[in-house]
């Protein structure tokens, strides 16, 4: 069985502050912020609602992203979510966190996103999927 890695975005509010993550379980993830286990940056602000998903098959492709999306500007990040998720609305109520390790699968709608050297794809009942194109 293959493994999935997930980078997320949290949000206290829409447009608010913001907080980028990775993680190989996004309910387990989701869980720890809104139980406040970890203090932290999310904890302090009370940054909990998952507003944005990201699924990739390498950890390393995950940890690029992550880093990327933390170097970019609010405004950018806000145009990303809206993209994808223009009423802010809070992805958790498409995943169950009654039990940390169930099914991590968010229903999400829209087509293939297309950036440079790569293709997001997004399936309804699934969390978009990028996979890098080789030429």
């Amino acid at each position: 069985m293959s493994r999935s890695y997930f980078v997320y975005i949290l949000a206290n509010r829409p447009r608010g502050v913001l907080y980028v993550g990775v993680t190989n379980n996004v309910a387990r993830r989701i869980f720890e912020h809104r139980a406040k286990i970890v203090p932290g940056f999310t904890s302090k602000h009370g940054v909990i609602l998952l507003v944005h998903v990201e699924e990739y098959a390498s950890i390393l492709e995950a940890r690029a992203r992550e880093h990327s999306l933390k170097r970019w500007r609010r405004e950018w990040k806000f145009e990303l979510i809206e993209q994808h998720n223009p009423g802010w609305r809070d992805l958790t109520d498409d995943i169950s966190l009654r039990s940390p390790d169930a099914v991590q699968r968010v229903a999400l709608r829209g087509a293939v996103h297309r950036r440079a050297g790569a293709v997001q794809k997004t399936v309804l009942g699934t969390i978009p999927v990028l996979r890098s194109i080789t030429p």
